[in-house]
């Protein structure tokens, strides 16, 4: 091997780390979708959607920090929220919090606190097991920023949920009428952040974010027992310019944006094997690109891979959303086409109706934007793997 050849090789080898837990290979080197170092390409802007320089700066304002740069400032020595209170309280500033491998009870809210993180030892080895019946488990409260979650499994401590998913069965889809615990919430907090992080079985919401400039990343969320009526089940994105990506949703009542401050969030480059729903008075302006959308056969035929208001007690978002770039599938029904808002030269806006009914009025709640294509082949204009 010659020398130039053998140095391109060590500085390839020194870029690659072998994830053996997860089975692939992670360019360190390279800047990440959401992380420290993605940057805005202004020459991917397109004139017909003046929105897209919000877009290309939703999430954390300066990406999440790399895990790698950060300062051990504690670490966590009992097996309870208390435990992991207490190392929270005792962190310095722009340090984090050590979470060993282990089985943590969380019986209160672990309240996280600005400018620190909590970075568990790996994610299946970290698993923190939600009994409370109230409140939140992990909670980023009102005025937290510069704040994240690394490398953790947080699940319910009922099992697994009884039904898959929300079949119309009134109360039955309840499953634990005096639990209302919500997994992790945002409430007002800005720049904070969970990456490479699981959630299960969760009693209520599984993750519900009222805050701005909230990224959530290599988020893995499957399952939640109360899946009825009046805000059931949802992982919820209620404020604005938030970034969603490399994630993985199934078993929720909704992945739902709504609420007249939810706009210029951008839903980039997930899996989704449910809905998303633009369920009631969004802001609008929202972006959805390059997702997969996948409803499974069993998921009742009742929903769509991507709705709108579904009830007259809904209203109408304020301003059109727009899709573009994605792969839908409707595996959940015989009659509708199997995968509509999938032409990858089209973008589409909507929705345009309340509760629309029949398989034609629903799929035309979103249709094609008049604006064409973007020009720079996408409307994320973010440089990043």
């Amino acid at each position: 091997m010659t020398t130039n050849y053998l140095f391109v090789f060590l500085l390839l080898l020194g870029a690659c780390t072998l994830d053996m837990q997860n089975h692939h290979v992670t360019m360190s080197s390279l800047p990440r979708i959401g992380g420290a170092g993605a940057s805005v390409d202004p020459g991917k802007f397109d004139a017909d959607y003046p929105q897209m320089e919000r877009w290309a700066n939703a999430g954390v304002r300066g990406g999440i920090p790399i895990k790698d740069s950060l300062q051990l400032g504690a670490t966590v020595t009992g097996m309870n929220s208390a435990a992991i209170n207490q190392a929270i309280n005792n962190c310095p500033s722009g340090q984090y919090v050590y979470l060993p491998n282990g089985n943590y009870t969380i019986d209160s809210s672990i309240n996280m606190k600005s400018d620190v993180f909590l970075v568990g030892e790996s994610l299946s080895g970290v698993v923190c097991t939600i009994t409370m019946t109230g409140g939140n488990a992990f909670f980023f409260n009102t005025g937290i920023s510069q704040s994240g979650i690394y490398d953790i499994t947080i699940q319910g401590g009922w099992g697994t949920p009884q039904y898959a998913w929300n079949f119309g069965l009134g109360s039955a889809n309840s499953e634990l009428p005096n639990n209302s615990n919500v997994s992790v919430k945002f409430k007002n907090s800005i720049d904070c952040f969970l990456d490479n992080v699981t959630i299960l079985n969760s009693a209520m919401h599984p993750v519900w974010v009222n805050a701005t400039h909230t990224t959530l990343r290599d988020l893995h969320v499957d399952g939640v027992h109360n899946k009825g009526g009046g805000a059931q089940g949802y992982l919820m994105i209620l404020n604005a310019d938030n970034l969603i990506t490399g994630c993985y949703f199934t078993h929720l009542r909704h992945f739902s944006i709504q609420g007249a401050n939810a706009k210029f969030n951008v839903v980039y480059d997930n899996e989704f094997e449910q809905e998303l729903s633009f369920h009631t008075g969004d802001g609008g302006d929202n972006l959805v690109e390059k997702n997969l959308i996948a409803l499974p056969a069993d998921m009742w035929e009742n929903y769509y891979a991507i709705m709108g208001p579904w009830s007259s007690q809904h209203t109408l978002s304020e301003k059109p959303n727009y899709v573009y770039g994605n792969q839908c599938y409707h595996h959940n029904m015989e009659e509708a086409p199997l995968s509509p808002w999938s032409d990858a030269a089209t973008v589409y806006y909507g929705p345009h109706m309340v509760k629309p009914i029949g398989h034609t009025a629903i799929l035309d709640n979103f249709t094609p934007y008049s604006g064409g294509a973007p020009s720079g082949a996408t409307l994320y204009a973010v440089t990043g793997n």
